[in-house]
């Protein structure tokens, strides 16, 4: 099921990249999947993020330690605004003894209003995504026509795309069974490994040139059985020659 894979692909890495086309579907499917998902898991705890007018950092803490109170109401915990993700996620992550799933959805909108490669969150970011930890995982997901603006963490994030998924549009028939159930149930091929595709991908497009290969041996051997057979005809040879 997609939302499984999603969460696999979070828990073998710091940071996943999901992304597709504007409308496919993505908040819907991490709000309603992945989230129901990993709140069936009692070693996760699942946050999501996608206020990025103001301070993206304060409200990231903010939307941790609302997730982590909820899991968790009888402890206290704490934030300081000059604490650094990479300090603040460990800390909470062992507090609660749980590994924090951190979504950040319409990842877009964040270049919209932090434009500046040197903005405080790109920072921090960068630390937290390749701080040695164990305790804390995210999730980027953004519009296909966004991922080129990512360059900018390239520098600070050397394994920026080592690993990402994309989401399709449905086809009649998925579309059909996420109406009538929920949408971590609809089949994971949906969601694919681009490296996946890009090998698919070249095949279609050698398939042309195979599709007439084939046609002219078959032809050819054709036109061979029926000058054989007596049934030939000039048109025929013509042809496969």
């Amino acid at each position: 099921k997609e939302s499984r894979l999603i969460a696999a692909n979070m828990s073998a890495s710091p940071l996943t990249l999901l992304y597709g086309a504007s409308g496919v579907g993505k908040s819907s499917l991490l709000r309603a999947g992945v989230i129901n998902y990993i709140g069936t898991r009692e070693d996760l705890e699942a946050v999501i993020f996608s206020s990025w007018q103001e301070e993206p950092v304060v409200h990231v803490k903010s939307a941790v330690l609302g997730a982590v109170t909820g899991a968790s109401p009888d402890k206290r915990f704490k934030s300081t605004k000059s604490e650094p993700l990479a300090e603040f996620l460990p800390r909470i992550a062992e507090a609660v003894g749980r590994r924090l799933m951190i979504i950040l959805d319409q990842f877009e909108e964040s270049f919209l209003y932090h434009q500046s490669p040197t903005d405080v969150f790109a920072k921090l970011f960068a630390e937290a995504v390749t701080k040695e930890h164990g305790a804390y995982s995210f999730l980027i997901s953004i519009r296909e026509d966004s991922l080129a603006k990512l360059d900018r963490f390239q520098g600070s994030i050397p394994s920026l795309f080592d690993n990402y998924l994309r989401v399709e549009h449905l086809d009649r028939q998925a579309a059909r069974r996420a109406h009538a159930h929920r949408l971590h149930e609809v089949p994971v091929d949906r969601v694919r490994a681009p490296r996946q595709q890009s090998e698919r991908q070249r095949a279609r497009a050698d398939s042309p040139r195979r599709g007439r290969a084939r046609r002219r041996d078959h032809d050819e051997g054709l036109a061979r059985h029926q000058a054989r057979s007596g049934r030939g005809s000039a048109e025929a040879a013509l042809r496969g020659g």
